[in-house]
């Protein structure tokens, strides 16, 4: 959860005015790959798809512990704490509706949720990193040329902004 909140504080400082979740930019990202589950998941079943979907909540930071592909009462709050984040019926059952906005393969009100939880780190090469060095430029902070390449000089400008605004510096976005 600590993930999550870092991850949502720093979208927001960052790129506020930049519109930096543009569902049009969507096929320009490089992220790590999750497939996602081939049907719906209810508590107390085991699958390979539970599994898949606890990978899932895990990288977005709403699930603590281990995989086991048994969706218990841990994968439920993790699902129904996606479910209230964005508006949809709370149940704790990964349904249709649920899984496609938490893979980012539909939007909600026009937002797409799946990409609000992948880290930029080193290595990405993406719009939103060209973005990311234009807004921490365009702040002061990035003295560099924006390339939309993730590397040591990204992160290390990540991480003085982070400091300066009190969170954690890590040098992810």
């Amino acid at each position: 959860m600590k993930r999550y909140i870092r991850l949502t504080v720093t979208i927001l400082l960052l790129v506020s005015s930049v519109g930096f979740f543009n569902v049009a930019y969507a096929d320009t990202y490089i992220y790590p790959q999750h497939t996602m589950p081939t049907s719906q998941l209810v508590s107390g079943e085991s699958s390979d798809d539970t599994a898949l979907l606890q990978e899932r909540l895990s990288y977005m930071g709403l699930l603590d512990g281990e995989v086991t592909g048994f969706y218990g009462s841990s994968t439920r709050a993790a699902v129904r704490d996606f479910q209230r984040m964005v508006g949809f019926e709370v149940t704790g059952h990964a349904d249709d509706q649920t899984l496609r906005a938490m893979y980012g393969v539909d939007t909600v009100d026009g937002i797409n949720y799946g990409m609000y939880f992948y880290t930029l780190e080193i290595g990405c090469r993406s719009t939103m990193v060209r973005q990311l060095q234009q807004k921490l430029k365009d702040l002061g902070y990035f003295k560099e040329e924006v390339t939309g390449i993730f590397g040591e000089v990204t992160e290390a400008t990540v991480k003085v902004f982070q400091t300066d605004q009190g969170m954690i510096a890590d040098g992810k976005a």
